[in-house]
């Protein structure tokens, strides 16, 4: 990754810095805000009005404005730069090698939770599925996800001159970060929030690797919304089929 031996001005680092420092301390604000709320009446129409512009502003508007600043670069985003061919291969290798993994994993926690409880609830891994449109809203997650990551890797790696240091330190970041969410430390003391919680650092860990390995974001973008995507769609429908008469024992083996 030639851009990480460019020369940088120290007061670049530090600007690098402050946009870090900021970021940690708007999620950490944002989760405790939402933490505060959620069990007022009012907290789903301000999540959605409210919430979801804010998340857009946080998680894709706030990486833009360091971008426009200069403050982190297109390349170090993983967004342009094509790979060698070996890493190309590698990377996709890598991506189907971590997609089969967290779904054959998830296929088991399926199994598993139904053993538990009794009752078919692995739905709750994922958002609620109340009607056929409701996959999008983990695509969308997803999407969110993957771009704080690239952030947070693009100012480390910047910062360290270290594409390997960087990327990793940044997913050990990520990973405290969401630690430090009320919600997710609460969820943890449940099998479903528990899992949730794995899911999302197992494609954390992919995304760092794909982009150690390639250089690039995409094939981690594309791993995690594939993923994603494949278990949204399939809790969905068996929610729905569930919902329709059809015994989720017949189901278990999707």
């Amino acid at each position: 990754m030639p851009f990480t031996d460019v020369p940088t001005p120290p007061a670049l680092d530090q600007e690098r810095l402050l946009w870090l420092g900021a970021s940690l301390l708007l999620y950490a604000l944002g989760s405790v805000v939402a933490w505060t709320l959620s069990p007022s009446p009012r907290w789903p129409a301000l999540r959605t009005f409210v919430g979801g512009p804010l998340r857009f502003l946080y998680f894709v508007g706030f990486p833009y404005a360091a971008l426009l600043r200069g403050t982190v670069t297109l390349s170090a985003l993983g967004l342009i730069g094509v790979a060698e061919a070996q890493h190309v291969r590698l990377g996709v290798a890598v991506t189907v090698a971590g997609v089969l993994a967290v779904g054959l994993w998830w296929a088991y926690l399926q199994r598993a939770l139904h053993q538990v409880d009794g009752s078919y609830q692995a739905q709750e891994l994922l958002v609620p599925t109340s009607s056929r449109w409701d996959w999008v809203f983990p695509l969308i997650e997803g999407g969110y996800r993957e771009a704080h990551w690239a952030f947070y890797r693009a100012l480390l790696v910047l910062l360290l001159r270290d594409p390997y240091a960087g990327a990793f330190l940044a997913l050990a970041l990520s990973l405290a970060e969401t630690l430090a969410d009320p919600a997710t430390r609460y969820g943890l003391r449940t099998v479903a929030g528990a899992a949730d919680f794995a899911r999302t650092a197992g494609l954390a860990v992919l995304s760092t690797l794909l982009f150690v390995v390639t250089g690039t974001s995409w094939l981690g973008v594309a791993a995690h919304l594939i993923t994603v995507g494949t278990m949204s769609g399939l809790s969905g429908w068996r929610v729905r089929a569930a919902a329709d008469g059809i015994d989720p024992k017949g189901l278990e083996n999707l």
